[in-house]
């Protein structure tokens, strides 16, 4: 998909100066964050070193960090400069081939970038397990990916929502800047910042997502192949002795489940087509829908070929063949496959709950564009309110599949409906990064000032990417809650291997749990504190560079490009990097400080509830409000409530400035902080006391 893209015609001179603009920003912005990637990576490695230099693994500990991540690093760059690459050309296809040449162009830049995270992902956690034998002594590779995922994340959604709120801020300071030319360095670095924030974002968090959930998976398949040696009747103890890869069957089947995602993310692709501007949203939602039962076949296939629906299994998982049977636990067949499925309808259900909340063409964005006339108060209220109450529907689906699939297959089956919701994502991610390809492309329309039929559909493109935004915010956030369960579940599990004396239970009259979750509960608030703190400080010295240099040297003309937009953008991502130093080492240092502290392990369990329930409600609140106050704003500017210039349009423009930072910035990094916090955790768990 990549060449093809890559291959694709560049259209007009004035398109390819726009795109050689935005590639060398991009490239700019890349060098940048890669260098501080492999400062981390650096780091983290020699730290694990010492750290685990008596236990005997210490260079694979190391190893297998760098590796995860060196994968979360390539699949942001790679994200990062095919979004670049794909937004010019779809403007090119659009004045040349229409709206469904140009629709295929953004959604396989998006695709390229999701199938080769996927991809690389499902090798690494391949020959780590071969390289290994034990899934355990693979969270690393899963802290690696998640510690570049932090970088790229947050410092590029800081960077990005700095750039775009800086070129709004420069243009009220002298209306005499344009924000629709090339001569703008703020202009080229907001359109890098939407592929920074969407698309390298979400691909580093895929991988991210695709390693820690996978690991937990596949840590609670090894601990429950051999509690069913040990403790499991006979019959229990054969069934699982028969799988096609024995015991090791329960340990590969999320990573074989995650390559069937892989071929559904395939099928769904050639399914993205139309000619009509008014359906390009539900050409996407098609191809959701088609990966889902692509991925539901998969799954069946893989779940009886494997020989995982013998109600044998189920036992083994739920616990319901032990000694000390629990009757209300599922002990029928195809225990696994229903968790799976518990999985894939919830990541549909998140998406559809989100676009509901948030996308013009429904009535909560547009009760919130009617209420925006009364003045910038009532729509900063209502957004507020609605994010809030947008938490109420997500957060009961979480519970009833978390429920559904721990009924169906132990924790074990929580772990898998995680992997279910996860194996689809290739697909949203791919309509997440349309997103942000199509954006690029409306940047670019407006620069070359294409003819109104070319405007019109890269308009069509960026009114589906507004309204389907959201979508992998919420899958990446179910995922999220989930997999922390999960890692959850692993941790308890090894807390006991370590302390078999001294079980691991979360009490609320232990002092160490309660203090724990009081804290882990103010984790992200704090944390998301700092984040919206940081794009307001970087957008202003950003906008003060701007207006300094219309000052200094005004501009030949629209079409003369900026000529330090590259040292614009790196110094804006230098910037970004520095200012999120506070809130990632809050994660980082927060684990470890508990760990070792008198609250001990148990605390840490309790920090790692409280936060996860902290985050889940603020990034669900956090991003239903800001893509609300986006699309009313859009809604209006289609000419209703008095379009643009009028009262509601203004209150729009408010809220959707104060919104830029919660949607793209700090809600999308609120999973991100959990999963590192967790992942963390159960690597240094040996060092913890009791």
């Amino acid at each position: 998909l990549k060449a093809r893209i890559a291959g694709g015609e560049q259209g007009s001179a004035s398109m390819q100066r726009a795109g050689r603009a935005i590639h060398v920003g991009a490239r700019a912005f890349v060098r940048t964050q890669l260098a501080a990637i492999a400062a981390v990576a650096l780091l983290g490695s020699l730290a694990l070193l010492l750290a685990f230099n008596r236990a005997g693994d210490a260079w694979t500990t190391a190893l297998a960090f760098a590796v995860g991540c060196a994968a979360s690093a390539i699949a942001g760059t790679l994200g990062l400069r095919t979004a670049a690459t794909g937004g010019v050309r779809a403007v090119h296809a659009a004045s040349t081939k229409g709206l469904g040449a140009a629709l295929r162009t953004a959604y396989l830049s998006g695709a390229a970038a999701g199938l080769f995270a996927a991809g690389f992902s499902i090798v690494a956690l391949a020959g780590l397990y071969l390289g290994t034998g034990d899934p355990r002594r693979m969270v690393a590779f899963a802290l690696g990916a998640s510690v570049t995922a932090l970088v790229v994340r947050v410092g590029g959604g800081i960077y990005a929502k700095a750039a775009e709120v800086s070129v709004s801020l420069a243009i009220r300071a002298n209306q005499a800047i344009p924000d629709d030319s090339a001569s703008n360095a703020g202009v080229i670095a907001d359109d890098v910042g939407d592929c920074a924030s969407d698309a390298a974002g979400m691909s580093a968090d895929l991988t991210e997502s695709f390693a820690g959930t996978a690991i937990a998976a596949m840590s609670l398949g090894a601990g429950a192949a051999v509690w069913t040696q040990k403790g499991g009747k006979p019959d229990l103890r054969d069934a699982v002795e028969t799988l096609v890869a024995g015991p090791a069957t329960l340990v590969l089947f999320p990573v074989a489940l995650f390559a069937a995602g892989i071929v559904a993310a395939l099928v769904a692709a050639l399914f993205v087509k139309t000619e009509n501007e008014r359906k390009v949203g539900a050409a996407l939602h098609r191809a959701i829908m088609v990966g889902a039962v692509v991925m539901t076949a998969g799954a069946a296939t893989l779940t009886f070929w494997l020989g995982l629906a013998r109600p044998e299994i189920t036992q083994a998982l739920t616990g319901a063949g032990s000694d000390a049977d629990e009757p209300w636990r599922y002990n029928g067949p195809a225990g696994v496959l229903w968790a799976v499925l518990v999985g894939i309808v919830l990541g549909i259900a998140l998406g559809r709950i989100a676009e509901w909340n948030t996308s013009e063409a429904r009535p909560s964005a547009r009760k919130l564009a009617d209420e925006s006339s009364a003045g910038p108060p009532t729509n900063v209220l209502n957004g507020l309110a609605l994010g809030m109450a947008s938490c109420a529907w997500p957060t009961l689906m979480i519970v009833t599949a978390t429920g559904v699939a721990y009924y169906m297959a132990g924790v074990y089956g929580v772990s898998i409906a995680a992997v279910g919701l996860l194996s689809t994502l290739a697909v949203p991610l791919a309509v997440h990064a349309f997103g942000a390809v199509s954006e690029n492309a409306c940047g670019v329309a407006d620069m070359v000032r294409v003819g109104p039929d070319t405007r019109r559909r890269t308009d069509a493109l960026g009114a589906a990417a507004s309204n389907t935004g959201v979508l992998g915010k919420s899958y990446a956030t179910g995922a999220a809650v989930m997999t922390v369960f999960a890692l959850l579940a692993a941790f308890r599990e090894s807390y006991d291997r370590l302390h078999p004396a001294l079980p691991l239970r979360l009490d609320l009259a232990d002092v160490e749990v309660l203090l724990g979750l009081l804290i882990g509960t103010m984790i992200p608030l704090l944390f998301s504190s700092w984040c919206i703190r940081a794009v307001a400080r970087v957008a202003r010295t950003l906008c003060e560079e701007i207006v300094q240099h219309f000052r200094d040297a005004p501009p030949a003309g629209d079409d003369s490009a900026h000529p330090d937009a590259a040292k614009f953008v790196a110094g804006g991502a230098r910037r970004a990097l520095r200012r999120m130093g506070p809130a990632a080492l809050l994660a980082i240092g927060t684990p470890v400080l508990c760990g070792f502290s008198p609250l001990g392990a148990r605390g840490l369990a309790g920090l790692l509830v409280g936060a996860t329930l902290s985050a889940t409600m603020l990034a669900f609140t956090l991003t239903s409000a800001g893509a609300a106050w986006h699309n009313a704003k859009r809604y209006v500017a289609s000419g209703v409530f008095g379009g643009k210039g009028s009262p509601a349009y203004k209150a729009c423009v408010t809220g959707d400035v104060v919104g830029k930072p919660l949607k793209d910035a700090v809600g999308p990094s609120l999973h991100t902080l959990i999963k590192l916090m967790a992942l963390l955790a159960l690597v240094l768990l040996p060092f913890f006391p009791a």
